[in-house]
Order: C-alpha cells, then structure tokens, then sequence
C-alpha cells in the first residue's frame, strides 16, 4: 500500500508479515516548547524534559531550529554534525527508546550552513535532510545553502521471537485469474 503523507512523501507499508495482516501502529508526539533565542544548551534540556515525559511513544518531533529558534539572520550558532546538539538526539533517543526528529543549523565548512532535519533512531543511528525549499521572505534561502538529495528514511521490520527470526520468509501475496 502507498499512501502521499505530508508535503507529498510517500509511505510505502506492507500490512502482511510472515502471511498475516497485522495492525501497525505509529505513536508521535509533536512537542512545543518556549525556545530562549540562541541558547541551544538550555533549550536541549527543556527539549529533554519534554521528551523523558512521554510515554508510549515511538517518535517525537521537535520544532524547527529547536536548538537556536527559526535564526534566518544568524547563523552563527552553526554545529557541526558531530556537535553537541546531533549528540544529545543520538544519546537521549537511545536512552527513551522514542526515536527524536528535529532541524538544527550544521555547518560543514562550507560557506553556508544548512537547514537539517536530523533524525535519530533509539538505536544510535543518524539520519538527516538539509531542507531544499528555505523560506524566501524570511531571508532564510540567502543565509542557508538548499538541499539536493531527496531522502527517505526507512525504519527495520519489526522484530520477532528467536525461533520465527531464523525461519520468517517474506512472500508477496499474488493473484490469479483464470
């Protein structure tokens, strides 16, 4: 099945595992927070707070520029991806178990930083989006470089006990006519 979420990305979902429909379930949050313009330090622990909160939740998703506030004429409080904000996502979605979704300002060393959303898995993996549509009235398409790759996150199947782990097949399920 093919569904057009959100700004036209498309989520593929297979409903049939091991021959047998089953119920799948994503459970979010979208948080809001009062940002302090420029303090990435105290907003990663308000933003922390936040997240410790939740229960039964698999993804939470920060606000934009969480760390910083939407900073379209500063880019000074640019990080880079091994900085401390990157580091903080990686280690408090595994510390959860809630997978944390959220844009920061990251420099490369090139002339200008990038809009990027980060995405990080509860088990230590990093994955991220440098925005490719930046907001032109705001100024923000002349301060921040635009992103060229499209990108698509994919999450494993979800988990079985040992003994079906090791003899699961997946079969795609077809149709004849006579």
């Amino acid at each position: 099945m093919v569904y057009r979420g959100p700004g036209g990305v498309n989520v593929v979902i297979n409903p049939y595992f091991c021959g047998k429909l089953m119920e799948m379930v994503l459970r979010a949050a979208l948080l809001q927070m009062d940002i302090e313009w420029g303090k990435p330090a105290a907003n990663r622990a308000v933003a922390g707070r936040l997240v410790r909160a939740l229960h039964d939740t698999d993804i939470a998703f920060l606000p934009e520029m969480f760390t910083t506030g939407f900073m379209a004429a500063d880019t000074a409080l640019a990080e880079p991806m091994e900085g401390p904000s990157v580091e903080w996502m990686r280690c408090t979605a595994a510390e959860t178990g809630i997978a944390l979704a959220g844009s920061l300002i990251i420099g490369d060393g090139r002339e200008r930083p990038y809009n990027r959303f980060v995405f990080a898995f509860p088990d230590g993996r990093i994955d991220w989006y440098d925005k490719r549509h930046l907001f032109s009235f705001s100024g923000e398409d002349t301060l921040y470089a635009p992103g060229c790759v499209r990108v698509v996150l994919a999450e494993p199947q979800p988990k079985l006990p040992t003994e079906r782990r090791q003899s699961r097949t997946f079969r795609q399920r077809r149709t004849t006519r006579n």
